[in-house]
């Protein structure tokens, strides 16, 4: 899912979901910066780092706030998998892949609040440690497992980045 405005990455990263407010010194900053064809992702790194596109596009830059909970579907094709929500054997797959399309599809369905209190507790306690990562392999496969309770030990020790354990000691929330 290509982002028409926003250096062509995705809409859905809460690091472009806020917005600009271009310079006045310097008003089409932000929409040079934008866009891809006129400025490289290199060089829009690089200039993002100014003062002024720094200060006035932090969408543009991918310098939004993201420590901020927004409950959204993780899967581009969660539209058409609503009618899996409703049914039993995929409800809880369903609800951490699709909360946003479930919570708008079942009454009463409280999938993006369980996600938010995950995140606000992720946020929380998650242990910084020097070299996350993963030690056993097919982490990025079996990512659906992480929270299923079968799995979610074992998954924890072998597949701790992926899963979200840990993070390295210089990780921040938000990009500012």
């Amino acid at each position: 899912m290509w982002c028409a405005n926003r250096c062509g990455l995705c809409c859905e990263l809460p690091q472009y979901k806020c917005g600009d407010s271009a310079p006045t010194t310097n008003p089409g900053l932000c929409v040079e910066l934008a866009d891809p064809v006129k400025t490289p992702i290199q060089t829009r790194d690089a200039r993002c780092k100014e003062a002024a596109a720094s200060r006035h596009c932090l969408a543009s830059c991918g310098m939004c706030d993201t420590s901020e909970f927004v409950c959204r579907d993780k899967h581009p094709a969660c539209h058409f998998l609503r009618p899996l929500c409703g049914e039993e054997k995929h409800i809880l797959r369903m609800n951490r892949l699709c909360p946003k399309s479930c919570d708008e599809t079942i009454e009463n369905n409280k999938a993006c609040e369980q996600m938010k209190k995950l995140h606000d507790f992720r946020k929380s306690t998650v242990p910084r440690v020097q070299k996350c990562r993963d030690i056993g392999g097919g982490c990025k496969q079996n990512i659906l497992l992480c929270e299923n309770e079968f799995y979610e030990e074992s998954l924890a020790k072998n597949c701790a980045k992926t899963c979200g354990h840990c993070v390295e000691e210089n990780f921040q929330v938000g990009n500012r």
